[in-house]
């Protein structure tokens, strides 16, 4: 739940009227972009693998926890900073005896927001899941508490499952090996020519051959006529799209012996 400054009741409509906490996959817009935060700390945009648009995210750990959607075979779709209802937060918050968050240095009441709603596909179809990103360090404070209780208390009543992820529950190679791969999901036209015609060969090579990522890449080069930056950028590829195996859990480097043999 983020709040910043400088709101008033005119920019929450316009916020409402240009669609902000609506839609769905590609057309999803979040209520909250990096343009819309103050610029201290560490802010994140990338281009979503399922959903084929830029996603925001206000902390590194929201990007890192994005990761982990990402690469999850069952998420279908992922809406970052999505707003609650304040009619319904401003109840709960009365009901619960908690004061409701308001805007720094004024009175407008402030819009709740849920740093994640992904959809989640099972056996029995689809299903919604809440999700709120917290450091561990600020479950401590109780005005924290408060505040989440009112989010919890607000998906509860829609049966919707609500949790907290902190820090804790993501493996930081993980987090490292997709800051890595991430952008190579998407390749530019002539190089995505290039990953399908030569991807198989590269697969193969792969499965197959001992020595370090980065000697069998350049062997790779040298047979296939490209560049060692083209080489990377297709295995990186492959990696991202499952192709080629590597523990996403463990440290990655390219100079690391090759362990996807047999």
């Amino acid at each position: 739940m983020k709040r910043i400054s400088h709101w008033t009741e005119d920019k929450i409509q316009r916020f409402i009227k240009e669609g902000r906490g609506s839609g769905e996959g590609q057309n999803y817009k979040p209520w909250l972009t990096i343009q819309d935060v103050p610029s201290e700390g560490v802010t994140e945009r990338k281009w979503g693998w399922k959903t084929k648009r830029i996603h925001h995210f206000l902390s590194q750990l929201e990007c890192q926890v994005f990761y982990a959607f990402e690469w999850s075979d069952c998420v279908i779709d992922i809406k970052e900073q999505y707003p609650l209802n304040r009619n319904s937060t401003v109840e709960i918050a009365e009901k619960l005896n908690i004061k409701h968050p308001k805007y720094p240095n004024s009175d407008v009441t402030t819009v709740l927001t849920t740093d994640f709603v992904i959809k989640v596909a099972d056996k029995q179809g689809y299903k919604t899941y809440a999700r709120t990103v917290k450091m561990s360090k600020d479950l401590e404070k109780r005005r924290t508490i408060e505040k989440l209780e009112i989010e919890r208390v607000y998906w509860e009543n829609r049966g919707i499952d609500w949790g907290i992820i902190t820090e804790n529950e993501i493996n930081k190679y993980f987090a490292k090996n997709m800051e890595y791969i991430h952008s190579s999901y998407f390749l530019p036209d002539d190089l995505q020519e290039k990953a399908l015609c030569y991807q198989q060969d590269l697969i193969l090579l792969i499965n197959n051959t001992e020595g370090t990522y980065l000697e069998l890449l350049k062997h790779f080069s040298s047979l296939m006529g490209i560049s060692i930056e083209e080489s990377i950028a297709i295995f990186k590829h492959l990696v991202a799209r499952k192709k080629i195996t590597i523990n996403m859990f463990e440290d990655f480097s390219l100079y690391l012996p090759n362990k996807t043999i047999g």
